[in-house]
C-alpha cells in the first residue's frame, strides 16, 4: 500500500491545489492527515495570556466568533480538497482544531465532508474496513496528548488515560495496522510525549503517522513501528510511504498561489446526513 501522509495545514489553503494534483500523480492508495487544519488564533492567544497573567481564560470574547467563521471556511476548503483526491482519507484533529464540539459539528456534516473521508479521532476504521482489510487497519487519536492535562475549547489537549482507552480496542487487530496521531514521540523531539511511546508499546502498530511539531520532518523506528512525521503541509511538505518496503520519500508541494477559501455551507443541522 502507498500512503500519502500530510499534517499541519495551519490554514494555508494555497497548498490545496498542489496537494490534490500530487496525490493523483503519486498514485497512492490512501491519504492520512495528522491534524492542525486551522491556524493558531484568538483562542490560543487568550489561553496563553491567561496563563501568563495567572487568571482563568475568558470564553466570551467577540473575536472568537470571527475566528469560528474563518475556521469554517478553512475546514470547508480542506475537506473539499480531500473529496477531490478521490482517495480514502483518514483525518485526526490537531491541538489547534478547537473547540472539539465545533470540529465534530463540521466533521459530521455531509455538506462539508464527503464519503471518502473518515474522521478517525478516538476510533478504529470501520467505514473503510472492508476495502482495506487486506492491506491495513487504522486507528486514530488527535490533539496534544499529555500525562494529565485536558482542554477542549481553547485547544485540544487530552490526558494519557483517555488516549490509552481510545486505542485499547485496536490492540488485538492483526498487522499491518497504523496509528494516526497529532502528537510526536519524545524519541523524535524533546517536546514530544512519552505517552506516544506507551501507545506504540501497547498497540504494537506497524506504522505511525504524526504531526509536525516545530516543522519536524523525518522517520524513525520506535518499538514495532515505523514512525513518519511528514512536516508542515503549510510549507509544502509531505511524505509517501510504501507500507510493504517501508520506503519513505519526502516531497514538496507548490504553495505559491492562494486558493480562495470555499464559502461555508449552512451548518445548521450539521451532523445530519
Amino acid at each position: 500500500m502507498r500512503i500519502f501522509a500530510v499534517s499541519d495545514l495551519h490554514g494555508a489553503v494555497g497548498a490545496l491545489e498542489s496537494f490534490i494534483a500530487k496525490v493523483r500523480e503519486e498514485n497512492v492508495d490512501i491519504v492520512t492527515f495528522s491534524g492542525d487544519i486551522v491556524a493558531e488564533g484568538a483562542r490560543v492567544r487568550e489561553w496563553m495570556a491567561a496563563a501568563q497573567e495567572r487568571r482563568l481564560p475568558r470564553c466570551d470574547l467577540a473575536e472568537f466568533h470571527d475566528e469560528e467563521r474563518d475556521d469554517l471556511r478553512v475546514y470547508t476548503s480542506f475537506f473539499k480538497a480531500l473529496a477531490e483526491t478521490g482517495k480514502p482519507c483518514f483525518v485526526v484533529p490537531g491541538n489547534l482544531d478547537a473547540p472539539l464540539d465545533f470540529f465534530l459539528h463540521v466533521a459530521l456534516n455531509r455538506k462539508v465532508v464527503a464519503h471518502n473521508t473518515c474522521i478517525i479521532h478516538h476510533r478504529v476504521s470501520d467505514k473503510f474496513s472492508v476495502p482495506l482489510s487486506r492491506d491495513m487497519h487504522i486507528c486514530g487519536f488527535g490533539g496534544e496528548i499529555t500525562e494529565k492535562n485536558s482542554e477542549q475549547f481553547f485547544g485540544l489537549i487530552f490526558p494519557r488515560v483517555q488516549a490509552l482507552y481510545a486505542v485499547e480496542p485496536f490492540i488485538d487487530f492483526p498487522l499491518p495496522k497504523a496509528l494516526i496521531l497529532h502528537t510526536v514521540p519524545r524519541l523524535m523531539h524533546t517536546r514530544g510525549s512519552d505517552v506516544v511511546e506507551e501507545l506504540i508499546d501497547t498497540v504494537r502498530p506497524s506504522h505511525v503517522f504524526c504531526g509536525a511539531f516545530d516543522d519536524l520532518q523525518g522517520e524513525k523506528t520506535v518499538g514495532t513501528a515505523l514512525v513518519v512525521c511528514p512536516g508542515e503541509m503549510k510549507k509544502g511538505h509531505y511524505a509517501v510511504v510504501d507500507s510493504i518496503s517501508n520506503k519513505v520519500v519526502f516531497g514538496k508541494l507548490e504553495v505559491g498561489g492562494p486558493r480562495t477559501p470555499s464559502p461555508p455551507p449552512d451548518v445548521v443541522g450539521a451532523g445530519k446526513n
